[in-house]
């Protein structure tokens, strides 16, 4: 209830001002500033803010690198009214040690943010996937030992060098023209899945203490269907996907290599919003790219097992690596995919099949097709709850 009552305060406090989209490279380390190219972003000492948990992996190269910013200015002053960041680093700046609430670099960057500009700050995760923030520490020697001061170091400091990239973001920022496009879609999503850790945490999760916060009814789970919500819209000419998970950047690339080849689209920029509406553990796709997270999730390339070198050796590493065990079903990421170009067809060419149809791959989910927008919002009025919850 209090959710809806802020967005509606939101929404009768709208008010006109200018709106700008300006993007700067993070940088991957050890890569360089690779995708999307732009001059003078490998120079020597750059801050590169990225990992890739599989850079050794041909399948697993690609990277969603790009910190992202739109920002509302007043027509009439030029006061800066909000400052909204797409960034795709986890928030897992603290380790699991961590056992106080926060929001990791992601609440402390918000604060720097409106330090830094005025008005509002938020900065919202982007692809996710297999994408880590670099060089998680205080290098600051002033600050003292305590945990707690040292955790906050650490936060402080990584989002200090994500907020240099916001304003190189911001120093580039190109203000949107024309008529103002508004528009958003968001779509049911139903695949099978194999996972048998949501299975297990849905269906007997309650009993053994682990309870899952997912209905174990139609259409969000109905005996191995799971259903979910994606969601595609526009801003100006800023293409925008929402994925219910922690999608591999190979999904958010397909659709901006697609729509970004058709200059009809008239799309100059992308966001890609991770996690939206749902939290399903990792999304990978394509299907090439399992086989290391599959193998990472019980073994390693470590050839010194128990300390004994040995080039050939495979060695035992249960749960080393969780992006297998977390994943929905082999198809999920494919389907995601080809569902982000259904929805693109529909908002800039009221077509569903202009752009799904172009990745041979989307055939296998023709299904999808037929279901309209929106169909993810209809379903029956849920029990109110609020008297059985005010006796507990």
């Amino acid at each position: 209830d209090r959710t809806v009552k802020a967005i509606v305060e939101a929404w009768q406090a709208m008010r006109p001002a200018h709106l700008s989209y300006g993007v700067a490279l993070a940088g991957v380390n050890g890569e360089g500033m690779q995708y999307p190219p732009q001059e003078g972003n490998a120079a020597p000492g750059a801050d590169y803010l990225l990992n890739n948990q599989f850079s050794d992996d041909p399948n697993n190269q690609t990277m969603d690198n790009e910190v992202r910013v739109l920002q509302a200015t007043d027509p009439r002053t030029g006061d800066v009214l909000d400052t909204y960041v797409n960034f795709s680093a986890h928030p897992t700046v603290l380790g699991s040690d961590n056992t106080k609430v926060t929001g990791d670099y992601v609440g402390r960057l918000n604060l720097q943010i409106e330090q830094a500009f005025g008005g509002f700050g938020m900065d919202q995760v982007a692809t996710l996937g297999r994408t880590q923030p670099t060089d998680r520490g205080c290098s600051d020697k002033t600050v003292p030992a305590t945990q707690d001061d040292q955790n906050l170091c650490a936060l402080d400091q990584y989002a200090g060098r994500v907020l240099r990239k916001v304003k190189d973001a911001v120093a580039l920022a190109k203000p949107f023209t024309g008529t103002p496009k508004v528009a958003m879609n968001s779509y049911l999503l139903a695949d099978p899945t194999t996972s048998g850790v949501l299975a297990g945490i849905t269906y007997a999760g309650t009993v053994i203490g682990v309870p899952a916060g997912r209905a174990g009814n139609a259409p969000w789970y109905t005996a191995n269907l799971l259903g979910t919500s994606l969601y595609v819209g526009q801003v100006g000419d800023v293409l925008i996907t929402g994925g219910p998970g922690e999608m591999y950047p190979q999904i958010f690339q397909k659709v901006r290599e697609t729509i970004g080849a058709d200059p009809k689209a008239g799309i100059h920029g992308f966001m890609n919003i991770g996690t939206a509406g749902d939290f399903l553990g990792y999304i990978i796709a394509p299907l090439e790219s399992y086989p290391e997270p599959a193998y990472r999730s019980v073994a390693s390339h470590d050839t010194t097992c128990n300390g004994v070198p040995d080039p050939a050796a495979v060695c035992p590493d249960p749960v080393g690596n969780d992006n297998y065990f977390f994943n929905i079903s082999h198809t999920f990421g494919e389907r995601l995919t080809c569902d982000f170009l259904r929805g693109a067809g529909d908002i800039l060419a009221s077509d569903a099949q202009k752009y799904w149809s172009t990745y041979d791959r989307c055939a296998a989910f023709v299904n999808d097709l037929v279901v309209s927008p929106g169909q993810d919002m209809q379903f029956p009025q849920q029990p109110d709850l609020s008297s059985v919850l005010t006796h507990m």
